[in-house]
């Protein structure tokens, strides 16, 4: 019975030193925080045509490096309101623009037409929904 107890107590001692180092050893390895992963920016492509704009509704997160693709069958202004992002379209041609999503909300695309009598006028064409972190 004398040779057991020093026997027992050496295991304890043993698996606690065990444990010990497992644990230490798993903080070591743990991944980096998600703060310093660099994302790369959401590219989304959208196409206006007879002034309604497919996709209508572009969602992202607050913190996302956006760009807008934008193809249009008109001339005009693209307008992410709320941003105050304005930027000359050309019909048939590519605008492409891209900015940092820092204000959670929702927010209009609008289109300010180039048409005679048209001109300065707001027309909601869809939607920029920025999710919270």
């Amino acid at each position: 019975m004398k040779n057991i107890v020093p026997i027992v107590v050496g295991i304890i001692l043993l698996g606690g030193v065990g444990v010990w180092f497992q644990m230490n050893s798993n903080q070591a390895s743990a991944p980096a925080p998600a703060n310093t992963v660099t994302q790369q920016p959401q590219a989304h492509n959208l196409v206006l045509a007879k002034r309604a704009l497919t996709p209508n509704i572009v969602t992202v997160t607050e913190g996302d490096e956006v760009t807008i693709k934008v193809m249009s069958d008109e001339s005009g202004e693209f307008h992410v309101s709320g941003y105050e992002i304005e930027n000359e379209m050309s019909a048939g041609t590519e605008l492409s623009f891209s900015f940092t999503a820092d204000k959670a909300g929702r927010y209009n695309f609008e289109l300010h037409p180039k048409t005679v009598g048209e001109e300065g006028e707001d027309i909601v064409i869809g939607a920029f929904v920025v999710n919270p972190r």
